[in-house]
């Protein structure tokens, strides 16, 4: 029966009442009130990155038992003027992700719900689960971040490695005239990307 409610046009939704507005993409078939449909809220990978059209594609089988509520948080997409870009900071993320999150308990009626970082944002679902673990049945990371420097420095190492492979002289060049490389110093990851 679930099947039969399942549509793919999905609903854009301005959220108010916390310090921005976030813009969630929610399957209309959530809006029905018919059977159980647990919520996911999926927060892509950046910060900046959106991720809607991949998890339409990627996670549709989920569909059939979740409601998947992809958040594009300030920076990204549609909600990229929801906070100005200079006062953005991890903080910031927690937030509103646990606004968001107390939001969508109201809005789909449950006690909890099930939280999936990508890349960067696995870091906002472990703060998120760590702060607030009442909220949340499960958080699933993928592309988990677990040591910034270390990824940053692994990037930098594999850009470099294709750029010789490809004899590409001008993003060599471009690589080793950087005066410091954009990856030193303690938790660069989170400083570059807020």
């Amino acid at each position: 029966m679930k099947n039969m409610l399942k549509k793919i046009l999905y609903v854009l939704l301005f959220v108010l009442g916390f310090n921005a507005i976030a813009t969630l993409f929610i399957p209309d078939e959530a809006f029905v009130v018919y059977g159980v449909f647990f919520a996911i809220l999926f927060i892509a990978g950046g910060p900046g990155g959106s991720q809607i059209q991949a998890t339409r594609e990627k996670l549709s089988a989920l569909e059939n038992d979740y409601t998947i509520v992809n958040w594009e948080q300030p920076g990204a997409g549609k909600s990229y003027n929801a906070h100005p870009i200079n006062s953005l900071t991890p903080d910031v993320y927690v937030e509103d992700g646990h606004a968001l999150t107390q939001y969508l308990k109201e809005r789909f009626n449950q006690q909890k719900i099930y939280l999936i970082g990508e890349s960067w944002e696995s870091y906002l679902g472990i703060r998120l689960s760590k702060e607030y673990p009442e909220d949340y049945h499960a958080f699933i990371g993928t592309g988990q971040m677990v040591d910034f420097s270390e990824t940053e420095q692994y990037c930098y190492d594999l850009a470099l490695s294709i750029a010789n492979k490809r004899n590409d002289l001008q993003q060599i060049k471009a690589l080793e005239n950087l005066d410091e490389i954009p990856i030193r110093g303690k938790n660069i990851s989170l400083e570059i990307g807020t």
